[in-house]
């Protein structure tokens, strides 16, 4: 007892639809890519700061957003190798405490001439301050 294959418009003979291929919408891009940028993590940058220190000698000076970001990631470097070589000095010294005394011997190990002077002493100046404060 086939049923006749007519003009059935009962919902059950019938297949559903397929839906129709939906059409992309092009992804807005990001205009500043720093928003997008902060939820993957904040990553601090040094950028900002070398512009007020240039403001402070030179005054009609400025810098390039390409310049900004050499000195950044200059600084990130020196940094980095100072934590490195005052790692491997705590592990000569047996010692697991890092001080201002393994700082200060990683950057005369690292920096030469004038730049380790000064270096040096613009960071005990900056510890005396902090211990002056707190």
């Amino acid at each position: 007892m086939a049923e006749p294959h007519g003009d059935s418009t009962s919902e059950e003979t019938q297949e559903p639809a397929s839906n129709p291929p939906r059409e992309e919408t092009p992804r807005r891009r990001y205009r500043h890519h720093r928003r997008r940028h902060r939820h993957q993590g904040h990553e601090h940058s040094f950028a900002g700061c070398f512009p007020r220190l240039l403001l402070r000698r030179h005054e009609d000076l400025t810098l390039s957003r390409a310049a900004r970001s050499l000195l950044d990631s200059y600084v990130r470097e020196l940094l980095e190798r100072i934590a490195q070589e005052a790692s491997c000095l705590l592990r000569e010294r047996n010692r697991s405490v890092l001080t201002h005394v393994e700082i200060q011997d990683a950057i005369q190990r690292l920096l030469s001439g004038e730049l380790r002077l000064v270096s040096v002493f613009q960071g005990s100046n900056a510890l005396l301050n902090y211990h002056r404060h707190n």
